[in-house]
């Protein structure tokens, strides 16, 4: 019987992860296809407009996103999908500073002042994935407490 309990538990904490990693390519990928065609219509003249385009966006597009994917889904890893790009994130950003490199190349400054420079990579490939998993699972959170009211 101990283990058949284990399995289960091991089992269970697969389901748990694997769940959250789904939630977290939703958060991430989910996204940039939902967003595409809103960041084709708005056409910004600067750099700095595409560095704010691409925050705004990816933070409404990934909440609503988050929010309707908690709503729907009753399971509740959608809430820990910052986990994976936030470790992510946080490695780069580690990488980049052990290395000399200071922080705004990942808040898209130096992106903003030469578009299509190197730290433009960075920035899309590690600082919106995070930005997206941040704001899908606040938003999951949020509708998680929509649906269990706390009580007073």
């Amino acid at each position: 019987m101990e283990f058949v309990d284990m399995l289960g538990q091991m089992l269970k904490k697969i389901r748990t992860w694997a769940v959250v990693v789904v939630n977290t390519l939703i958060a991430v990928f989910g996204t940039a296809i939902l967003e595409s065609p809103l960041a084709r219509a708005i056409h910004p003249h600067t750099g700095l407009g595409v560095i704010w385009r691409e925050w705004i966006i990816s933070i409404v597009v990934a909440g609503g996103l988050g929010f309707a994917v908690a709503s729907h889904w009753r399971s509740g890893g959608a809430k820990w999908s910052w986990i994976l790009p936030s470790i992510f994130f946080v490695s780069m950003v580690l990488v980049g500073l052990g290395s000399g490199h200071g922080t705004a190349r990942f808040s898209g400054y130096n992106c903003a002042a030469e578009l299509g420079g190197p730290d433009c990579g960075l920035f899309f490939m590690c600082t919106i994935p995070f930005v997206r998993g941040i704001a899908y699972s606040a938003a999951a959170v949020l509708a998680t407490r929509k649906r269990y009211p706390q009580q007073s």
